[in-house]
């Protein structure tokens, strides 16, 4: 059985099941452009100007450099960072020659040059440490160590040729805790530097690289590593760091300093970008996913982010992805989301503040497109609590999905049915349904129902089937949650008999073709009865279950919709046992959800129950 489905939990985005790949961006477009926000990327191979040193240090803030060149040549200045490319000719040829090279039979062989350049790691570490004590007000005199530094921690990288071997040997001398460390290295390069170390050895692109035969032990030994770098307070330090870069221009920076400014920038957005890469990789266990939550400001610099009214960059979509994974992955955490605020708003307020940006203004582009669908999955997600479910209507969300659905070319126009579903759904959704009615939202949604089919397109905007699915969703809760013979109630009836039952015909055409899609009827036997209905799934089973429901549930409340539908379902050599069987099939794989709430002390109704009393009646008609 499709548990998504019948729990109404949307997909994981595309970066929990694929790594994010990005292009870089232009070398010369931060440099060259008027615009404050800075695009970010994986690290260009081209080179780019060398930049002056950054030192955090407060006493060291009046220290020039005279002549940069002086110190470096252009090899060091790989990635627009001050210490260069990182390696040294020799590293480059011998990582070269082992890129050439098949796979080692053994790998213990390389274990102890391994530990040779570890202990030069470690010795790279204290004499920096050394030089910056001893010429603290003179950085000219501890850049030398600096390059030293960045040169052998990104050599550190060769652990990933063998991670197997390598990983576990990196863990027993202690490597973690010093790669850690450095992410609060007085110079933000380095940090930037051991950020993009951390996001390599942790990518699971890793595993792949080597024989098939080491891939499980590659696995293990990554685990390993991880719960390593995990003591060493890695993702505290891993989100302080996010506050350590700004990848916004100033505005107001003097035209002489901006192209500087800009390069400073952009390499701060490349040290968000793998912080964020870092923190995905980290992510893919559940328990970490709730840790860093619960145990960092994640979640608030998050909702910072999204809320800051800026155009959306990669770095804002990437965040809006990870955001999705982790609710995705945890109650815990979508509980958590409702409780944080930002500036006074809650993390609900924050994401329809967002979702009403797209009101009128659809988004420019693949990237703002997928990051607005990331934050339609947050909201839907989300709202499988009730106490967001709460948060939800305080903050007028009925309201304005209603606005959105009313707008009729708006990009978000079917985004707000979704999130409705999502918002009505499930045993705590009484209050959303008693509000879409008193907002008048049934016009708009049942102008939405009106189009969707295979065929029904508006000005090129099309209303897909698995939007008549959201729909049809709305319908059944309201049906549901709504008082019997209210006011409410009738209104939604109301929907199916005006202009001559216009649309209860649609929604049995729209019953035609999913039975069309499905295939195999209800109840035929299989070889495997799971894979099939799971199969059916997919080809929109749950959706004719739903639109079957709801049929049900006007037939037994309307005599004149009833005998409208028995001579419809007749013209098609149906009757009411075929939408009987759907329901039975449907029942039959439910499960024991609840459906209603029940008063103080009750038990509640439940979807079998209801699915029930529906069969009942139709096999008494």
């Amino acid at each position: 059985m499709d548990v998504k489905k019948l729990f109404k939990l949307p997909e994981l985005p595309s970066a929990a099941v694929n790594k994010r790949k990005w292009s870089a961006p232009k070398p010369d477009d931060s440099a060259s452009s008027s615009s404050t926000v800075v695009e970010a990327g994986p690290s260009s191979p081209d080179p780019r100007p060398a930049k002056a040193a950054r030192v955090d240090d407060d006493d060291l803030s009046d220290a020039t450099v005279e002549d940069d060149t002086h110190f470096f040549s252009d090899d060091d200045q790989e990635d627009g960072r001050f210490f260069g490319g990182g390696l040294t000719a020799e590293q480059s040829t011998i990582l070269d020659i082992m890129d050439r090279a098949p796979s080692p039979t053994s790998s213990q062989n390389d274990l102890p040059g391994l530990r040779k350049q570890l202990l030069r790691f470690e010795r790279a570490i204290n004499r920096n440490a050394e030089m910056r004590v001893k010429h603290a007000t003179d950085p000219a005199r501890f850049i030398d160590s600096e390059a030293d530094l960045d040169a052998e921690l990104k050599g550190l990288l060769v652990l990933t040729t063998q991670p197997a071997v390598f990983y576990g040997e990196f863990v027993r001398l202690g490597g973690p805790a010093s790669l850690v460390g450095l992410l609060s290295h007085e110079n933000a390069d380095i940090a930037a530097a051991a950020i993009e170390v951390i996001e390599e050895l942790t990518d699971e692109d890793v595993l792949t690289q080597g024989e098939d035969e080491d891939a499980s032990q590659a696995g293990e030994a990554m685990t390993e590593l991880v719960e390593a770098l995990l003591k060493q307070s890695l993702l505290d330090l891993l989100v302080s760091n996010l506050g350590r870069f700004h990848d916004v221009l100033d505005a107001e920076v003097a035209e002489e300093e901006r192209a500087a400014k800009a390069i400073e920038a952009e390499n701060d957005a490349q040290a968000i970008y793998h912080t964020l890469g870092a923190i995905e990789n980290l992510i893919s266990s559940g328990a970490v996913g709730e840790r860093l939550v619960a145990e960092t400001s994640f979640l608030s610099w998050t909702l910072s982010r999204l809320a800051a009214k800026r155009p959306i960059d990669q770095n804002t979509s990437y965040t809006a992805e990870i955001l999705a994974i982790l609710l995705q992955t945890s109650p815990a955490n979508r509980s958590k989301l409702g409780s944080t605020k930002v500036d006074d708003e809650t993390g609900i307020d924050v994401l329809l503040s967002v979702l009403a940006r797209y009101r009128r203004t659809p988004p420019t582009g693949a990237e703002e497109e997928e990051f607005v669908e990331n934050i339609v999955d947050c909201l839907c997600l989300s709202l499988s609590e009730s106490d967001n479910k709460r948060r939800f209507l305080d903050g007028e969300g009925v309201e304005l999905m209603v606005l959105l659905m009313k707008e009729k070319r708006s990009f978000a126009r079917v985004r707000a049915v979704k999130v409705l579903d999502h918002a009505m759904s499930g045993s705590t959704g009484a209050g959303v349904a008693g509000k879409i009615v008193e907002a008048k939202g049934l016009n708009p949604l049942f102008g939405v129902f009106g189009e969707c089919g295979e065929d029904k397109r508006r000005k090129g905007a099309t209303v897909t089937l698995q939007d008549a699915e959201h729909i049809l969703g709305i319908v059944g809760s309201l049906l549901t949650h709504l008082p019997s013979e209210s006011m409410e109630r009738l209104r939604v009836l109301a929907q199916f008999v005006k202009d001559d039952y216009a649309g209860l015909d649609h929604l049995l055409d729209l019953r035609e073709t999913l039975v069309g899609r499905v295939g195999a009827s209800a109840g035929e036997e299989e070889e495997d009865e799971e894979e099939e209905y799971l199969a059916r799934l997919e080809r929109g089973l749950f959706s004719l279950q739903l639109l079957d429901t709801v049929l049900a549930w006007v037939v037994m409340e309307d005599d004149a919709c009833k005998d409208h539908v028995k001579v419809m379902l007749r013209r098609q050599g149906l009757g009411f046992a075929d939408v009987t069987a759907t329901l039975r099939e449907y029942r039959e794989n439910v499960g024991d959800q609840l459906a209603v709430e029940g008063e103080q002390g009750e038990e509640g109704l439940r979807t079998s129950d209801i699915l029930t009393a529906l069969i009942e009646y139709l096999e008494s008609l």
